[in-house]
């Protein structure tokens, strides 16, 4: 007792403290590349192999706020009004495969660019088949990690 009031004395309670190793936040910068190139047939817009957009739609799935640009081109057979139309109807081909697996439309960007930046020469039956493609390119965009820190 001390004066009038008794003397309460508090037991110690021990609470466990799971430990959990410290954590980070990292921001990462992904760097814009072209991700995948499709060909075509001459005077053709359909897609016969989608096989090689699986790792842009993988890439797409992981980052959600990644974007894909897809440009159409052709070789400088058939007049250039011709060529224009054909590569807007390629880009859209290899776009609608993309929304098929799910990415919206709203993450892509889609032009037909004729028979501008020619990959090969237009003069060999094979430079332009070369040319006749869709380059698929994802932007430089921003995501974050978490690493342990130390």
């Amino acid at each position: 007792k001390f004066g009038s009031e008794p003397v309460v004395q508090e037991k110690a309670v021990e609470e466990a403290v799971e430990a959990r190793p410290a954590t980070r936040i990292v921001d990462h910068v992904y760097p814009a590349q072209t991700t995948a190139t499709v060909q075509f047939d001459l005077e053709s817009a359909e897609v016969k192999d989608a096989s090689n957009l699986s790792g842009t739609v993988d890439l797409m799935n992981t980052y959600p706020q990644a974007q894909v640009e897809i440009t159409g081109y052709s070789d400088t057979t058939g007049s250039a009004a011709y060529n224009k139309q054909l590569t807007e109807k390629r880009a859209k081909a290899v776009a609608d495969e993309f929304q098929a697996k799910g990415i919206a439309a709203e993450r892509m960007t889609v032009k037909g660019m004729g028979e501008a930046n020619p990959v090969a020469s237009n003069e060999t039956r094979q430079g332009r088949q070369m040319n006749r493609r869709v380059e698929v390119v994802v932007p430089t965009f921003e995501y974050q990690t978490t690493e342990k820190a130390e």
